[in-house]
């Protein structure tokens, strides 16, 4: 397990396989390594999505920094199938910044747009041999590709307070310009299933759906291909106080498409946390490890993110806007004391 964790991907240079018989090195312009994507939306978590819709004309924008170490890394690996030395970091280190914005419509529909943007990258471009080529040097600057995202609300159960909901994301092969390792290239279609639990106190999120593209990435004789992929995800937030905004989030993700392929079936766990702001600013941080191998799963990752989502709505209608109530779903009971924070106030002088 502790190899697989570490092992992004294997390059098997077994002692009767001449170096020669490798070809097609992995294309810095049709490989995407930046496979964590910040939630775009209102009601989210940080990388998987909820099934509720933000209110009509509502909208939010953000900025999320992500940092992960050696999402792609080539290893040897001799005819018995023992990890050898590091053979190529292809990327050590990449630093990305992702823009978003959204706009929810009529209840029942949100759209948004993302770009991620690589702010630093370390590694280097390789040779059919696998080996750093001579002044492949990745640039510390490049740009990913843009994301359209669109998600429609299907049902509501508010008894059981179940939701669902669907998603389609569909990006674009802006990367392939900056021939770094962050773009494909083609389009890519991301449909997604999800259902939501939510609670006062806490909300749980799975969702289901799949990655197909148009023109399919292979390299070292097909031996390694970054095609079609079933995605899964699991997301739980948890809010500890009524009055604290402050959730904690847990999630799990991955995707497979069912071979017994070490590199085709990444696994990753994150945790964070978000801190809501008065007037709709949000702040989030958090980190995530690879479990299972895959391009894109890094050892680590840490990220930093902040959100401007103004509401204008007051769900308990106390008269304090849900982006200023800490108690959104509790009216306020106008006593006199702290009555600007949106919570009703059973013990005034606080000595029970």
């Amino acid at each position: 397990m502790r190899a697989l964790r570490r092992v992004l991907m294997l390059l098997c240079l077994c002692a009767f396989v001449p170096a020669t018989a490798l070809a097609q090195a992995p294309p810095p312009d049709k490989l995407d390594v930046n496979t964590w994507n910040a939630a775009v939306g209102q009601h989210v978590y940080m990388s998987q999505h909820g099934a509720r819709i933000p209110q009509h004309l509502a909208f939010g924008v953000g900025l999320m920094f992500n940092y992960q170490r050696n999402p792609f890394t080539i290893y040897n690996v001799d005819a018995n199938g023992n990890r050898g030395d590091l053979r190529t970091r292809v990327v050590g280190d990449l630093l990305t910044g992702e823009l978003y914005g959204y706009l929810g419509l009529y209840k029942y529909v949100a759209v948004g747009l993302s770009m991620p943007l690589a702010l630093y990258q370390s590694g280097s471009a390789v040779t059919d041999t696998g080996e750093p080529q001579p002044d492949g040097d990745l640039s510390a600057f490049a740009w990913g590709d843009l994301a359209l995202h669109v998600k429609g609300h299907i049902y509501t159960l508010k008894d059981l307070g179940l939701s669902f909901g669907a998603q389609l994301t569909i990006t674009m092969p802006t990367g392939q310009f900056a021939d770094n390792y962050v773009g494909e290239e083609s389009a890519t279609f991301r449909p997604r299933l999800i259902a939501e639990y939510n609670h006062q106190m806490f909300s749980a999120a799975v969702n289901l759906g799949g990655v197909f593209r148009i023109k399919e990435a292979e390299f070292f004789n097909g031996n390694f291909k970054q095609g079609q992929r079933f995605t899964y995800g699991v997301a739980l937030a948890v809010r500890p106080a009524k009055k604290i905004p402050l959730s904690i989030f847990l999630e799990y993700m991955g995707q497979t498409d069912f071979s017994n392929r070490v590199d085709r079936n990444p696994m990753e766990v994150g945790a964070g946390v978000a801190y809501r702001l008065p007037k709709g600013v949000s702040l989030m941080v958090g980190g995530g490890a690879g479990i299972l191998a895959g391009i894109g799963t890094p050892d680590f990752r840490v990220y930093l993110g902040i959100k401007w989502a103004p509401t204008f709505t007051d769900t308990d209608g106390d008269g304090v806007t849900d982006d200023n109530d800490k108690c959104p779903g509790q009216k306020e009971d106008k006593d006199g004391f702290q009555d600007g924070d949106g919570c009703p106030d059973v013990d005034n002088d606080k000595d029970s």
